[in-house]
């Protein structure tokens, strides 16, 4: 039975250690009026030297406007990040600054509801780190589209209460 149990735990290892690391995970926090919010960092684990690429992924309840920031700080050399590229859903993330201080920014992006991939791909010279937050709005109709749909129902509640008059045709 030892055995067994031995060689069953030893393949769940090695499947475990084969598999591909997963995407880490954006908690959002909802709001007020629907809004949602979160952060995320890389500590408590700091970013081994040379190139990285981390993936995060949340997911949206609803279409609506995100954005985002990314930012790293660096006391010295060997925990200088420098991001080469940040995208959310494919779209890069504006450059505000580069160097010791290194700050990426993302203003109202039209997302639709659903799964939302952010790439991170940089250096570390070690022991490097960074953070970042999103933010999400949910989509609101134009106020035409409102009128709109109000004008419709005014129409429909009128065509039912409208009362059918009887009409006498006479032939000579």
């Amino acid at each position: 039975m030892k055995k067994g149990f031995l060689l069953g735990t030893a393949a769940f290892a090695a499947v475990a250690m084969a598999a591909p690391s997963q995407a880490a995970v954006i908690v959002l926090t909802p709001g007020p009026n629907g809004t949602y919010s979160g952060s995320f960092d890389t500590s408590p684990n700091s970013i081994a030297a040379g190139a990285f690429s981390h993936t995060w992924t949340f997911t949206l309840p609803q279409a609506g406007w995100t954005s985002g920031t990314l930012s790293s700080v660096a006391i010295a050399p060997s925990n200088d990040v420098n991001f080469t590229s940040v995208t959310l859903n494919g779209v890069d993330y504006a450059i505000n600054s580069t160097g010791i201080v290194e700050f990426r920014s993302l203003i109202s992006l039209a997302t639709a509801a659903g799964t939302q991939t952010l790439i991170i791909n940089g250096t570390s010279g070690g022991n490097g780190n960074y953070a970042g937050t999103i933010a999400f709005t949910p989509e609101v109709p134009e106020p035409a589209t409102w009128a709109m749909m109000i004008a419709g129902f005014g129409m429909v509640g009128a065509g039912m209460r409208r009362r059918k008059t009887t009409t006498t045709v006479a032939y000579a």
